[in-house]
């Protein structure tokens, strides 16, 4: 049977063809259309000359030269195969363009867990000769999961004489539970690690278990190396690993286990999306965990420049919660753990200590340019040694919507009795009243942020922290520098 009408719609599937020629078979079903060949399904619209529908087989197939176009998603290819049994399909010579990435190769093979692209390059410069390409061997595209993994990379800069190698490079959702690596080396300055130079380098066995070996040097301390690897046993629980050698520092890692609870009817929160990619990679989502447990062995972990054994901390953390149609918030945390603090220039302190800490807090919004926040914190902790570390603090706010974006704090200490025996917790702690003044502002592309701390009882600031980021074209540099603990660090990525 041959049908006049240049329009034809398959109203179960929400598909609708238009063509100069279409040619549809009652009895097998089957489809076939070709001059000026117009297929939108969803949302998408597919452009070609020549396509084939077999509703028997569940294959589509189309012998010439195709387009595919939804929202700022564009992909150009050869050759299309496609079984919807099996969900396997392959299709030649591509070039896709999502947002500010672009990537070409030679074969893209569908199968139901994931895309694979052979021989791509990946650049999300604009410019007709790219300042940087990664050249991979294999890109595999999880859908599921929101990101693409590249395998097997040289990376090529007009900056420099050689292309370097990248074992994995991984774009798209950073939400996700796995370990990404750094592009370029970062170097910052800390007081007990003094000037570094820290690198990784990422592995990909599956969505579910990723890792980066990592390695640098350490002015202070000397060569460090070692590897993180983490596991996603399922959508609650994870596992995370990591074995270092921090030069004279020794060994630093361990393990930590989290479990988090979901609520049954959470609504999906959308990640941020660093590459506009979204459209080709799906959108993936996942609902707020509204408490985690967690259970770790870790020993040496930084922290305020002390090495910190907890050996075990056990934990469970309530995430904010509306109180009711109040608009309250409410969060909290239990714990317990065995900690040894080995600070940079004090004696070693090793005890026991349990943990409860909560919050309340509210925010209204006054008009479009004004809102105004209220916040009561309590932190709690005992120690083995029969001491005791209590502070009930109180917090008011203003934020503007102006220039620079302001947010001006107040915070009143209510109580407090004893002080931590930790060194790496008292430092930078919050223990009497204070002002507080956060800005924010975008100028271009560049952005700067501070957030500062005065306390009026000393007279000095507790903390004065910023960062500056800056695009350049397809590369992105940010600096961080914080005034109080002389902490410096600087690195650059992709943009």
């Amino acid at each position: 049977m041959v049908i006049s009408s240049p329009v034809f719609c398959l109203e179960t599937m929400g598909v609708e063809i238009q063509a100069e020629s279409i040619q549809f078979d009652r009895p097998s079903e089957n489809i076939h259309a070709s001059q000026n060949v117009v297929i939108t399904y969803r949302g998408c619209t597919l452009n070609t000359q020549v396509f084939s529908y077999s509703a028997f087989q569940k294959k589509v197939d189309i012998p010439d030269r195709f387009q595919v176009q939804k929202e700022d998603y564009h992909l150009d290819a050869y050759r299309l195969s496609y079984d919807f049994g099996t969900y396997g399909g392959q299709t030649d010579t591509l070039e896709i363009v999502a947002g500010r990435l672009l990537l070409k190769g030679e074969k893209m093979v569908f199968s139901q867990e994931k895309i694979t692209i052979e021989n791509a390059a990946i650049t999300t410069c604009v410019d007709p000769d790219p300042h940087y390409v990664i050249r991979s061997k294999h890109v595999y595209v999880y859908p599921e999961f929101g990101y693409l993994v590249a395998v097997d990379n040289w990376i090529h800069t007009r900056i420099l004489p050689f292309d370097v190698w990248i074992p994995t490079y991984i774009f798209g959702n950073s939400s996700y539970s796995f370990l990404g690596a750094s592009t370029l080396p970062q170097v910052g300055v800390t007081a007990r690690e003094g000037t570094y130079v820290k690198a990784k380098w990422g592995y990909f066995v599956n969505p579910s278990s990723t890792g980066t070996v990592d390695g640098g040097y350490l002015s202070r301390l000397g060569w460090m190396y070692g590897v993180s690897h983490s596991f996603s046993i399922n959508r609650a629980q994870h596992l995370d690993l990591s074995a270092h050698s921090v030069g004279n520092d020794g060994f630093e890692g361990g393990g930590r286990y989290s479990y988090f609870i979901y609520p049954s009817d959470s609504q999906s929160v959308p990640e941020q999306d660093t590459h506009g990619i979204k459209p080709f990679l799906g959108k993936f989502s996942e609902a707020f965990p509204v408490s985690q447990f967690r259970i770790g062995y870790t020993w040496g972990e930084l922290i305020n420049d002390s090495r910190v054994d907890k050996i075990p901390l056990v934990e469970f953390r309530i995430n904010p919660f509306k109180y009711g149609d109040t608009g309250i918030l409410l969060s909290g945390n239990l714990g317990w753990g065995v900690y040894n603090d080995r600070p940079f220039d004090a004696q070693s302190y090793h005890s026991g200590q349990w943990m409860s800490e909560g919050t309340v807090e509210k925010y209204v919004s006054v008009n479009e340019f004004v809102r105004v926040g209220a916040k009561v914190d309590f932190f709690g902790h005992w120690y083995d040694t029969t001491a005791t570390w209590q502070r009930l603090l109180s917090k008011f706010l203003i934020c503007f919507e102006a220039p620079l974006h302001p947010e001006i704090s107040f915070t009143k200490k209510l109580f407090k009795e004893g002080e931590s025996p930790f060194e790496f917790e008292r430092k930078y702690a919050i223990e009497s009243d204070e002002i507080g003044l956060k800005l924010y502002q975008k100028f271009w592309d560049m952005k700067i942020e501070l957030e500062s701390a005065y306390v009026l009882e000393t007279a000095q600031w507790r903390t004065v922290d910023i960062v500056w980021t800056v695009p350049s074209h397809c590369w992105q540099t940010f600096y961080r520098w914080n005034l109080v603990s002389g902490q410096l660090s600087f690195g650059i990525g992709l943009y």
